[in-house]
């Protein structure tokens, strides 16, 4: 009984920040040309792939931005309408004040699909922002 209750007060509890959905601006294919995102603040975020999207070969994804509010993490997982594609959520490293950049390898898709999201999480200090980027895979 004793090792229960010092186990349960040993454990930190979590803190659920608010979550803030961005607007992706329409038509967006980040494959193809940037997509621009929009938040409510006057948030600006410039998404960009840096060379051709191809299953299995790793590419660069930068995140250009002018934050007014210190940004502490940011992630990317990515998926298909109706359709898990397993765990594959990359973490996206500060190279400049204003730049984020990721290297990512997305998987192969059994059904030949090539309609791809990108479900990006920001964490600011005292919240959440997210946002969904649409793109089309390079068929080989």
């Amino acid at each position: 009984m004793l090792f229960i209750l010092l186990t349960t007060g040993c454990q930190q509890q979590q803190v659920t920040l608010p979550v803030t959905q961005l607007i992706t601006r329409q038509p967006c294919n980040v494959a193809v040309a940037p997509c621009f995102v929009s938040g409510s603040d006057d948030l600006q975020i410039q998404v960009t792939f840096n060379q051709p999207v191809q299953a299995l070969q790793p590419f660069d994804i930068s995140l250009v931005m002018k934050a007014t509010d210190a940004v502490q993490d940011i992630t990317a997982a990515f998926s298909m309408n109706n359709m898990q594609m397993g765990i594959n959520r990359y973490r996206f490293i500060q190279t400049t004040a204003d730049h984020w950049q990721a290297t990512v390898t997305l998987p192969v898709c059994i059904s030949a699909r090539s309609d791809w999201l990108m479900d990006v999480a920001m964490e600011l200090e005292d919240r959440q922002l997210v946002f969904t980027v649409p793109f089309e895979m390079r068929k080989p």
